[in-house]
């Protein structure tokens, strides 16, 4: 799992570096974390499931746009989905 804020930091500090990133990774599988909740995004960003097989699937292009808003509060992560 990848957190939100470790990322953040790195588009502050080197943004190029974020864009590279997701020209590389962004249209891998991913799921939305949020320790604030203990729970996974449900799809279209509408709620929460505590169960894995319940979460939404998102790429972490959209995964990244869809919680750019989110404070380190929220403490989200990316979990890649191998397959």
């Amino acid at each position: 799992m990848i957190p939100l804020n470790k990322i953040n930091t790195v588009r502050r500090k080197s943004p190029d570096k974020i864009g590279q990133f997701l020209a590389k990774h962004g249209q891998k599988p991913v799921r939305i974390w949020s320790n604030q909740w203990g729970a996974y995004w449900r799809s279209g960003r509408a709620g929460y499931a505590m169960q894995r097989d319940e979460a939404g699937t998102y790429t972490l292009a959209d995964a990244f746009d869809a919680t750019s808003h989110c404070g380190p509060e929220k403490g989200i992560y990316y979990d890649f989905i191998r397959g």
